[in-house]
């Protein structure tokens, strides 16, 4: 618990009113202060919105002292700063420095959220977890992520994302892993870099402090780029020089090996992206110290995520599979593979909103997702945005194209879809 004198002197602020309140939580959000005796409230300001104009309500719920950036006239205690996002990674960077426990941090362009819960899940019978909330992995997920470590945590597991280059250094310094998980690498966010090599590099700036990093082996470039860093590279897979070696049977099962000790594990997924995830997780398990045979034992009743490639039975003997967190080719690419897997039903139908994060010109990446839809033998394709719409001559199966949300909603005859597999497949803005 810091004063709010102490916030002060770590944040490198002007203090206006009363020094000596203790203060334990941090609010961003001034719809959700729930502990406001003990909440300081930072006005952050981004694209979408300025925490300054919310200090009114933050004021009025109690909320103890607050950090702007804005002159402003207040009856609470308030630290005046020159950025207000600094002053949070500063206020969560001094935090961390204050655990010397083992920290998992995950990164990659896809399962990030899912792996880290999957880690928690098989460590939380030996260990006190720390980790991040949802995917609170931003520049300001991260910190507020951070700051809920307290002294009863034995291990903390914290996720990392970024959308462009000068980002990662920042978090790095505020989760300081001394293990480090690389999930994926693929087009996410690519238009946030110069090239895909920028933005490995970017990604591994998160290992800097660890001792291992675990790594799938099929991962070539990431491999690459993490053999010129001074860690441990605990790398699974099919390769025989991996340290976990991964073998399919023609039953469908896994034989794991590990340390010269083999076991036969059923999983309950089929496809590669749940797969990859699941031998994420298991390697940094045992990077941790826990055994093959302990951790095989809890994978039967790994958690499901809410949060992509959810199943869901609809109207009509419909079965919906739902995918709206990533807007990017890789992410199409995984999902149908899932879909694949999934597919019950005679027909399939692809619902896929605009794609917002690519590197690619429109012409050529709507030419690769029909491509990639044909092979994949999806029957009905519904494009809807203003992009996709715009290049439905590149798409030559079975299509309709709607400029927004609404005019699908408005227009399209629903009662056409029966007894079909559908992939919701959309950006958050959609």
């Amino acid at each position: 618990m810091y004063t709010i004198a102490d916030i002060t002197k770590i944040v490198g602020g002007i203090l206006e009113g009363n020094s000596e309140t203790p203060i334990e939580f941090i609010c961003t959000d001034s719809r959700k202060i729930q502990y406001p005796n003990a909440s300081i409230f930072i006005a952050l300001k981004t694209s979408k919105s300025d925490g300054h104009n919310y200090l009114k309500q933050a004021t009025k719920q109690g909320v103890a002292a607050l950090i702007v950036s804005e002159n402003i006239s207040s009856e609470i205690p308030y630290i005046k700063v020159s950025d207000t996002l600094e002053a949070l990674q500063k206020l969560a960077t001094h935090h961390r420095n204050e655990f010397s426990v083992p920290v998992i941090g995950i990164t990659g362009s896809n399962g990030k959220t899912i792996v880290k819960e999957w880690i928690s899940y098989l460590l939380q019978d030996t260990f006190a977890i720390c980790k991040s909330p949802k995917s609170y992995n931003s520049q300001i997920g991260v910190p507020l992520s951070v700051w809920s470590m307290n002294k009863k945590h034995t291990l903390g597991v914290f996720e990392a994302g970024i959308s462009q280059a000068g980002e990662m250094e920042k978090l790095a310094r505020i989760i300081q892993p001394s293990i480090g998980v690389f999930t994926h690498f693929g087009d996410a966010h690519d238009s946030g870099f110069k090239s895909r090599k920028e933005k490995l590099q970017e990604k591994a700036k998160l290992f800097s402090s660890c001792e291992t990093v675990v790594c799938s082996d099929s991962n070539k470039l990431a491999i690459k780029e993490f053999s010129k860093m001074p860690v441990n590279l605990f790398t699974w897979g099919s390769s025989v020089a991996s340290k976990l070696h991964v073998f399919k049977n023609t039953d469908q099962t896994f034989t794991l090996t590990y340390q010269g000790n083999s076991s036969s594990v059923s999983l309950p997924y089929n496809d590669k992206a749940s797969l990859d995830n699941a031998f994420s997780s298991i390697a940094t398990c045992l990077v941790v110290g826990i055994s093959l045979e302990t951790i095989l034992g809890k994978l039967e009743h790994m958690p499901v995520i809410d949060m992509r490639l959810q199943q869901v039975y609809g109207l009509n003997n419909n079965h919906l599979v739902l995918d709206y967190y990533n807007s990017d080719f890789q992410s199409i690419v995984i999902a149908l593979d899932f879909l694949k897997q999934q597919h019950s039903k005679t027909k399939t139908t692809v619902i896929l909103s605009d794609i917002l994060q690519s590197n690619l010109p429109p012409e050529e990446l709507y030419g690769k997702v029909n491509k990639l839809l044909k092979n994949n033998d999806i029957d009905e394709f519904i494009g809807i945005g203003p992009s996709i719409q715009q290049h439905a001559n590149k798409f030559d199966l079975d299509s309709a194209f709607y400029q927004t949300t609404e005019e699908f909603l408005n227009k399209y005859p629903f009662h056409q879809l029966k007894n079909q597999t559908i992939l919701l497949k959309g950006a958050r803005l959609f």
